[in-house]
């Protein structure tokens, strides 16, 4: 029975790297579905929720450290993994245009939580990891959440996390 769904498991893997090898060999020039697909570019501009100086106050001090970019002016996204959260620079290259982003991350095996706008973006492992403590621990998505909040922080208080980045 284990045999069977690691089969299967390995099957549904192979049938996913060939999809996504199939969407980056259109990439490359040659015509199909990725090339007629619509997607909208990508915002520029930040969320327009405005935001007074004095909710700088109600904020942890470890909230108010995080940078929103690096030198290069590169935007940090959270990358969930299955040892934490960590904030690290999103660098692409848009030479073949912002449509062909989401493919590439997904080719990495990373999935963002938007195709459009990119904040969070979990790993294929982390997303194993989830379903597997799911399955076999009985686990919500609240309390792997929690798990990953007390990864991230250690020892200290999970409730110093920006769960709304």
């Amino acid at each position: 029975m284990q045999d069977e769904a690691l089969a299967l498991e390995e099957a549904q893997d192979v049938a996913y790297m060939t999809r996504l090898d199939h969407l980056f060999a259109q990439r490359h020039g040659t015509s199909g579905i990725a090339s007629e697909m619509q997607v909208p570019e990508p915002l520029d501009e930040e969320d327009e929720t405005i935001v007074g100086d004095e909710d700088d106050e109600m904020l942890p001090p470890v909230l108010q450290e995080i940078p929103t970019a690096d030198g290069l002016l590169n935007r940090y996204v959270r990358v969930i993994h299955t040892n934490g959260m960590h904030y690290l620079p999103l660098v692409y290259c848009a030479c073949q245009g912002h449509e062909i982003i989401p493919i590439d991350l997904m080719h990495a095996r990373l999935v963002p939580t938007s195709f459009v706008y990119y904040r969070t973006i979990f790993t294929a492992a982390a997303l194993d990891d989830f379903r597997l403590t799911n399955l076999e621990c009985k686990a919500s998505a609240f309390q792997y959440w929690e798990k990953l909040q007390r990864s991230t922080v250690g020892g200290g208080n999970s409730m110093d996390l920006d769960n709304f980045y």
